[in-house]
């Protein structure tokens, strides 16, 4: 029966759960103008099957961690950037992004928004 329901959801939604191609991102937040208001993060993603639509998804703030959040990416994407949106809602951008990022080799994941021009 369980191989049915996921063949069934394989068909409907186009993926299986068993061959999820994803890495889990994390942004840190060290400036104080990028989270004025309380601001949120999303990730804008091109070039693969995960790609979004801008400004991108919200991503999730990591509970007890201040300033960090963490969303997960599909590796076919080519590119990515963080995007500055607007804590609820549907998403919006309110006027900060990062350079176009690419997956770092070495299972590297943490981003750190560091300045308004650098991202490491």
């Amino acid at each position: 029966m369980r191989k049915i329901l996921s063949f069934v959801m394989a068909l409907v939604f186009g993926f299986t759960f068993a061959n999820a191609e994803t890495v889990r991102l994390y942004c840190k937040v060290t400036q104080g103008w990028w989270t004025a208001d309380k601001a949120a993060v999303a990730l804008h993603c091109w070039g693969g099957t995960g790609a979004t639509t801008w400004p991108g998804v919200r991503m999730t703030a990591v509970e007890g961690e201040e300033g960090v959040w963490y969303a997960d990416l599909d590796k076919s994407n080519t590119g990515f950037m963080f995007v500055r949106v607007n804590p609820s809602g549907d998403v919006a951008d309110w006027g900060a992004k990062t350079a176009n990022l690419t997956l770092p080799d070495g299972g590297k994941n943490l981003y750190t928004i560091t300045s308004t021009t650098a991202v490491w």
